[in-house]
């Protein structure tokens, strides 16, 4: 039977799951050549729009607009800090709510790894290799079996020292 209590594990995935985030954040605003690309995108994006208002050329073709990457900077800097608030409020509620820390960070690291790793996929088209994927499973067999051990109460009496 499952030690993990839910509420513990919701928090403690939600932790992995905005720390992962404070990760894909911080590598997207400061990283300069993706950030060159978003800027492209977005001057992309923007000379479409204002073409269907007025007659603008030449937006997309350069990307060294200074307030466009201060502005994405900013952005992204807030996005980092939001999201790691957002971990840390909820990996202290999943400590709150779970019997040992060793719980609530097993499942957030856990969880950090896999939305890491999918985002990475999904955003950065990066590969997981076989490595990864054992090293994953051998951190998920860990997680069972801590989960499966059966939980036991040991009555102690108070600390008393020993005169010498």
């Amino acid at each position: 039977m499952s030690r993990f209590a839910a509420s513990s594990v919701k928090d403690s995935v939600l932790a992995g799951c905005f720390g992962a985030l404070g990760g894909f954040f911080t590598k997207s605003t400061f990283d300069a050549a993706l950030l060159q690309t978003q800027c492209q995108e977005l001057l992309g994006l923007l000379e479409t729009l204002l073409t269907d208002f007025t007659p603008v050329g030449g937006l997309h073709s350069t990307c060294d607009h200074r307030w466009l990457s201060l502005t994405l900077h900013g952005i992204g800097l807030i996005l980092v800090i939001v999201s790691n608030l957002c971990m840390w409020r909820y990996f202290n509620r999943a400590l709150q709510s779970s019997s040992t820390t060793l719980e609530a960070s097993l499942i957030t690291t856990a969880a950090n790894l896999l939305f890491s790793g999918f985002f990475g996929c999904l955003f950065f088209g990066e590969l997981l290799n076989q490595n990864w994927w054992l090293g994953t499973a051998f951190i998920f067999v860990g997680i069972g079996l801590i989960a499966l051990e059966p939980k036991e109460t040991i009555e102690r009496g108070p600390l008393k020292c020993k005169k010498e």
